[in-house]
């Protein structure tokens, strides 16, 4: 909490109302609010009185998932934008349901009120009376539509994400809003909205423990009860939220401190608002702390060279490395900063036996502007649970010589839900689109494929970590996985020459009684240019400096390589969701009668 925001008097600037003051609070809404309140047994003039004298706490903090940095005046006269969505015209908007109707995403962030952030700020500035003035009768057109509403109405208000990040922010408005006379009754009717905030957040359905959105109920729980003690279920409110945030770390976390959900970009997303928590003095248990240490130092192996994340599960390539990157793990800093701030690592290899990841940074950086440089592998055998979790068993992401080779497909977005009969939801998946299909698809990943199907994920059962023994034998990194499928058991080991070679060797014992067709996927970067398919399949990737020419041997027959195929759709990537790029997409068939151990082998010259 920056000491300018403790310190707003309620005579600063942020009392000034716009040019024409604020518009009326609605008479009835706020009859209806005070009569709610005093039927909690809140003494009005008491709890206007503590929320005016409460401390304004950040504005950034665990909730802020999504930093917009749009201008105030555009969020209000052109609309609010998120992602690559049309703008939505939030000062006038009646209908708020057509956004989580056409995609969860749009309807989740809208619901979760991040269109509020450019107008809080501008509210704590210099003459800021209008901008507040416009946030508070937003946030009471939203009150009155949505009091009584149903999730039938629109399933996105109250999702558990969008409720559990719209009150931090609904509390950062009551409060300044408690600072002005003339906006008394839309405090009243602000207070009365998150009194009922905290019952739904209580409820059984705001509450999932196994994935991420948990911590996001209880740290809103416990951020609430920080700041509104005024109100009479507070002390329940801060018991329960403490008892499911140190339930949530056990959870998320690994002993190890890998974020148990698949996805780089989830462990980076919740890693953060765990250390905003610990900051805003909402963590103090020393256990959980300590998890979040650990997975502070595994950031830090899930960044890749070109500064991106790494994008296994459902993870957007997002950019992390700035020089005012910050981590709470030195190593994991020097990483974030190129080099800039932190200590270089010492070690090529990171093992993480618990979360089912093992990565190769060979060699590390040692001075600003090195992370580009280095070889980079990372192999994934984990399957916890179903959250965020793809076809990808034993999947490998590679770069080298300044450049990626071998690619994971991404996220592309979540958007509309299939049918609950659809026949695709018994192969895993949850979403309608087509390239969203294809992105958690086998072979969109650097992996083995049975018999034309994707690996299994519904109703088979979690394994955990799959990850072998894995070895640095002085500049040649020797990594395995072993994972039991329905009926056959895969055993690969990945063998690493940092600037020279790639070897994937594939053993398959089936337990069918028949012969079956292995395939190995292999999806090559498409800034290379295919040269020859022959007895090695040869890809050139020009460059400022020397063209890397890439050679790829591997069993039985090869697949013809194919980059951004349309039907059926084959070789393609997104890094950013809602978006694909054409990648290579290629592999070998082989038989497998009962067992087989196959070599693919991709060399570098």
């Amino acid at each position: 909490m920056s000491d300018s925001l403790r310190s707003v008097p309620s005579d600063t600037a942020a009392d000034t109302p716009g040019p024409e003051g604020p518009a009326p609070a609605p008479a009835d809404l706020v009859a209806r609010s005070r009569d709610a309140l005093r039927e909690r047994g809140v003494d009005l003039d008491q709890a206007l009185t503590a929320l005016r004298e409460a401390p304004l706490p950040d504005l950034t903090g665990w909730f802020t998932i999504s930093r917009s940095r749009q201008d105030p005046r555009a969020v209000l006269e052109t609309g609010w934008r998120f992602a690559k969505f049309e703008p939505v015209p939030v000062a006038a908007l009646t209908d708020w349901s057509r956004y989580g109707r056409e995609h969860r995403s749009w309807g989740f962030h809208l619901h979760a009120f991040e269109f509020m952030d450019p107008l809080l700020r501008a509210a704590d500035e210099e003459d800021g009376g209008r901008w507040l003035d416009e946030a508070v009768r937003i946030a009471l057109s939203w009150i009155s539509l949505h009091r009584d509403a149903d999730d039938e109405a629109d399933p996105m208000v109250w999702y558990d994400m969008s409720q559990s990040l719209r009150t931090p922010r609904l509390i950062a408005l009551a409060l300044r809003a408690a600072r002005r006379e003339d906006l008394r009754d839309h405090t009243v009717v602000l207070a009365e909205a998150l009194a009922w905030h905290l019952d739904e957040l209580h409820e059984d359905r705001a509450f999932n423990p196994r994935n991420n959105h948990g911590f996001y109920t209880a740290v809103s729980q416990v951020h609430a009860a920080k700041h509104l003690g005024m109100l009479p279920d507070a002390p329940r409110t801060a018991e329960e939220g403490e008892e499911r945030l140190a339930r949530m770390a056990r959870s998320q976390f690994g002993p190890d401190g890998v974020h148990l959900e698949h996805s780089p970009d989830y462990h980076r997303m919740l890693l953060n608002s765990f250390e905003l928590a610990v900051r805003d003095g909402l963590i103090e248990d020393e256990e959980i702390r300590g998890r979040i240490e650990r997975a502070a130092q595994v950031l830090g192996w899930m960044v890749q060279p070109d500064g991106t994340m790494l994008q296994f599960g459902d993870s957007p390539a997002t950019p992390v490395v700035a020089s005012t990157a910050e981590s709470i793990d030195p190593q994991t800093r020097f990483i974030l900063t190129d080099g800039a701030h932190g200590e270089p690592a010492t070690q090529e290899l990171a093992v993480y036996p618990d979360g089912g990841y093992a990565f190769v940074r060979s060699p590390q950086p040692s001075r600003p502007g090195e992370l580009s440089q280095g070889g980079y592998l990372a192999f994934s055998a984990a399957f916890h649970s179903r959250a965020h979790k793809h076809a990808d068993d034993l999947n490998v992401v590679w770069f080298d010589r300044g450049r990626q080779i071998l690619t994971d497909a991404g996220r592309f977005g979540y958007g509309e839900l299939l049918g609950r009969d659809s026949p695709l939801r018994e192969e895993g998946y949850y979403y309608a689109a087509p390239e969203r299909q294809y992105v958690e698809s086998t072979m969109a990943h650097n992996t083995l494929m049975l018999d034309g199907r994707n690996q299994r994920r519904h109703g088979r059962q979690p394994y955990g970590s799959g990850l072998g023994e894995c070895l640095d034998k002085g500049g040649r990194f020797d990594l395995s996985g072993r994972v039991r499928h329905e009926d056959y058991v895969h055993r690969r080991r990945v063998v690493y020459i940092p600037g020279r070679e790639l070897r994937l060797l594939d053993a398959v014992h089936s337990g069918a009684d028949h012969v079956r067709e292995g395939t190995v996927w292999l999806n090559v970067d498409g800034g290379f240019e295919l040269e020859s398919v022959g007895e090695e399949i040869v890809l050139i990737a020009p460059g400022p400096g020397e063209p890397v020419r890439l050679s790829i041997t591997g069993p039985g027959t090869p697949i013809e390589p194919v980059r951004g195929q349309r039907e059926p759709m084959r070789g393609w990537r997104s890094r950013v969701d809602r978006d694909l790029e054409p990648t290579w997409s290629l592999g070998f068939t082989f038989p497998i009668d009962t067992r087989a151990s196959v070599t693919t082998t991709l060399r570098l010259s």
